[in-house]
This record gives structure tokens, sequence and C-alpha cells, in this order.
């Protein structure tokens, strides 16, 4: 939930990143912009965003002056009438779409960042990336909660590589003052490193917060050419189990 200073959550953010490939003689700049328009730091945001809902779909079309790309993200959660346990399942599966609407092939980058809010105590979260033939996953956890903590469990997001370079930085610290984590001061580590080229290192420190003052993230990248007229799409699904809800793992 967002707050009087930050209506959406904190630490987690999409971003788009295009530059058109070179023809080799001149140099060619790239842009990055957050597909959000509340304002964070000095980041370059979408002016507009266009609400379409389908239940359960909605698609969320984004639009900035001067973005070579329309941009889509289409998101759905399980729904199926007259079965309860199936429709209950805690999952969401999100599609970013990209559309190239110039004459010029783009190097085209989409990031995902998330923040780790397992455990009702941010001491004992971690993340960590596990990778497949097919996907990337990064999964939210807690170490350290106790065995009652209602938000002890995990949270984890799979990522398809279809057509994709998949990228990933498992974990940084976004808090940059003490006790302090507001817009302003927020460390967005992956989105600075995703600006310069649409892609991450793939790091994977098997980082542990240990005091009040970490606030975990996590990032995956999809990096790739889209010719003229062309569309890409990339896929992704959340998941989440948590024991101790009232209803089980199940909303």
């Amino acid at each position: 939930s967002g707050s009087e200073t930050y209506p959406g959550l904190l630490g987690y953010h999409l971003a788009l990143y295009a530059a058109p490939v070179s023809d080799g003689k001149m140099p060619m700049e790239s842009k990055t912009w957050l597909l959000q328009t509340e304002p964070l730091a000095e980041w370059n945001t979408v002016k507009k965003i266009d609400y379409q809902g389908m239940f359960p779909k909605s698609v969320l079309h984004y639009q900035a002056p001067g973005m070579p790309v329309d941009v889509t993200l289409e998101a759905w959660s399980p729904w199926i009438p007259g079965d309860i346990e199936a429709t209950s399942h805690p999952g969401a599966y999100f599609t970013l779409r990209v559309r190239n609407k110039t004459r010029k092939t783009y190097r085209i980058g989409l990031l995902f960042i998330g923040r780790n809010l397992s455990g009702d105590w941010c001491v004992g979260r971690t993340n960590r990336i596990e990778e497949d033939p097919s996907s990337v996953h990064l999964r939210f956890l807690n170490v350290h909660c106790a065995k009652d903590d209602p938000r002890g469990g995990e949270l984890r997001f799979s990522f398809e590589k279809k057509d994709w370079q998949v990228t990933y930085l498992e974990s940084w610290n976004a808090v940059t003052k003490n006790f302090h984590f507001n817009p302003k001061e927020v460390r967005l580590s992956a989105l600075e490193i995703f600006s310069r080229e649409g892609r991450l290192p793939d790091s994977s420190r098997a980082y542990v917060a240990l005091g009040e003052n970490h606030e975990l993230c996590g990032a995956v990248a999809a990096f790739g050419l889209v010719h003229p007229g062309r569309t890409a799409d990339w896929s992704f699904q959340a998941a989440g189990h948590y024991a101790n809800r009232p209803l089980g793992h199940r909303y």
C-alpha cells in the first residue's frame, strides 16, 4: 500500500530502456523511463497511463513523449466460475509488450524491481536467484521469522527467457540513510546499472538483512532487439505462500 508521500509501493518498479541500433555514422543515444507517473528522484517517468479493465484481466498503456515503442502491461489472475479453489490461488500473471513504431531497429530493455517484504520485521530477509533453461526466478524469503508470523513465507517471481537475454541483480540495500525510506532517499542500484545498457550484471550475493536499516530489493531485466513494426512480449508470474495467513496459503 502507498502513503501520503508516495502513492505506490516504494521498491516495486518497472522500467524501459531504448536505444536505436547505430548505423555506424553517428553515436546513438539511449533513454530510460520508469513506467509510472509518480516522480522518483531525477528519473524520467511516463506522462500518462491509460487503464483498461476487463475482469479478470487489466491492461495498462504507458505513454510518454519521444518514446519509440508502444508499451503495455497485461495483468491477470486465475478466475474460473464455480471453482473456488483454483480461483483462490495466490498468483498473478504479467506480460510486458513492446511494439516498435519507428523505422529503426531498437535495443530494448525491460526491468522489474521488487522489494522483499517477507516477515513482519526486516531482519532475516534474503533474496535468492534460481535459474533453469527456460526461466529466471527471484525469491523473496525471510530466514528468521517467528513461527506464527502472518507475513512469514515466500513471494516468488518467475521470468521467461524466451527470445530475451535475461539478467539479474539478486539483492541490494535500498536504504541510503538509516531509518529513512522515502522516494527522495531510496537507492535503486539496479535502475542505475540498467540505464547504461539495458542489462544487469548477473550478481548473486545471498545477502541477509541484519538490521532495521536494511530494505532489500532485487531485480531482473530482459534485453533484445525489436525491429521496425515488430512486437515483443516478456512474461512473468508471481506466486506467494504464507502458511500463517488466516485462510492458509490462499486468498
